[in-house]
């Protein structure tokens, strides 16, 4: 933060220290140092690219809140079905 010119909110510093402490648990001490000077020389751009490529994203559950046969139909929709071939496809005309 010091090389932002900027100080950490208060109401962020335990969170801070949680992943200090899981990166510490992870590293061997002298890993634990190298890696910490490597990142301070990290520019703020080059920084959220690394951050952002070590952290998976989660696909959102596009069948959320659907039931088993909303979720059904949605996959036939999905497939270019038109309603008439979606009841044939349920056995329902």
């Amino acid at each position: 933060m010091d090389l932002l010119g900027t100080e950490m909110w208060p109401c962020n510093v335990p969170d801070y220290q949680r992943s200090l402490d899981v990166a510490r648990k992870r590293l061997r001490p002298v890993e634990f140092v190298r890696a910490w000077a490597e990142r301070r020389e990290w520019s703020l751009e080059w920084a959220q690219v690394e951050c952002a490529a070590s952290q998976p994203v989660a696909a959102p559950d596009v069948f959320a809140g659907l039931t088993p046969r909303e979720r059904q139909v949605a996959v036939l929709v999905a497939q270019g079905l038109t309603n008439r071939s979606e009841a044939r496809e349920f056995k329902t005309v």
